[in-house]
Parts: structure tokens; sequence; C-alpha cells
């Protein structure tokens, strides 16, 4: 009976983590799911009316409400998932007028709109397109490979934006 050596039946969080780790995990690949589950509950809340106000006169307000959050989020993401480029992407935030992001709001809401209207226009729906990567593009930057120098970056930064839209 000595010999036998008892196992715990449960596992600790650390082990069930290095069970399932996997190396293809980047910070890019974390991010992305990250995001994608922030991004669902955000537009969630949007399409049912969850960020609506009692004196809003237009759809807009409420959009830019969700916007505005789920850019906070996504910059919560940037900083925690690429620490190494915070300062360059906090000084960027403080660059970008109230005036100059509303404006983006504007125009990412407006084509937001025109290809739903397109989609629901083109027989059997077959006109599909990605709300998700639609507004992930809407941010003008990404957090991977915003700066592009050549030497072979081009085709790397490529690489991992892909990664982030194809997860």
């Amino acid at each position: 009976m000595e010999d036998i050596e008892l196992k715990a039946l449960v596992k600790s969080v650390d082990e069930i983590l290095d069970d399932h780790c996997n190396e293809v995990w980047t910070p890019e690949y974390l991010y992305a799911q990250e995001f994608d589950s922030v991004f669902q509950q955000l537009f969630n809340q949007y399409s049912h009316g969850e960020f609506w106000q009692v004196d809003d006169h237009s759809d807009f307000l409420a959009f830019c409400r969700m916007f505005r959050m789920l850019n906070q989020k996504r910059n919560e993401l940037e900083d925690r998932f690429f620490p190494e480029r915070a300062v360059e992407r906090a000084e960027e935030r403080e660059r970008v007028g109230q005036e100059e992001e509303t404006q983006r709001f504007r125009e990412c809401y407006d084509k937001l709109h025109e290809l739903s209207h397109k989609k629901k226009k083109k027989k059997n729906g077959t006109g599909k397109f990605s709300v998700k990567n639609f507004i992930f593009g809407c941010f003008g930057s990404t957090a991977v490979g915003e700066a592009k120098t050549g030497n072979g970056e081009e085709d790397d930064y490529e690489r991992k934006k892909q990664i982030l839209f194809n997860y």
C-alpha cells in the first residue's frame, strides 16, 4: 500500500493551462480573442438598445457611445497585450481630438448602414460582410505592426493583420 501514489482528482488552474497551452497563442491571437469577446458583448448591447438614452434624437448617438466604449476597451487590451508600445498609443490618443473622433464615428456609422442596406437589397442575402471586421478597421490603426519600415516587415504586418481577422 505504501507504493501507491495518490493524485489529486482536480487540477489546479495552472496545471490546466499548462496542459492546454498552445505555442500558437501569440499576444496577437490572445488580443484578437479578447477583442472579439468585448466586441460581441458591446455590439449586442447596442443592437438591443442598451446605449440609447431618453434625449437621443438618432441612433448615431447610441452608436457613438458604443464605439467610444469599444475604443476604450480596445485601448486597455492593447496596453495589456502590447505594453512596449503603450506610450506611443497614449500620445496618439491625446493627439486625436473630440471633433476628429466624432467624424471618424460618423464615417464608420454611415458606411456600416450603407453596407447593411446593400446586403438587404441583394437577392438571397449574398452580400456578406463582417460587422466586426468592418468596425475593427474603423479604428484607423491596429495594435499589431503599425509602423512598416520595409525590410520584410510589410509581409509580417500583413500576416499579423490576417491573424487578427481570421481567428
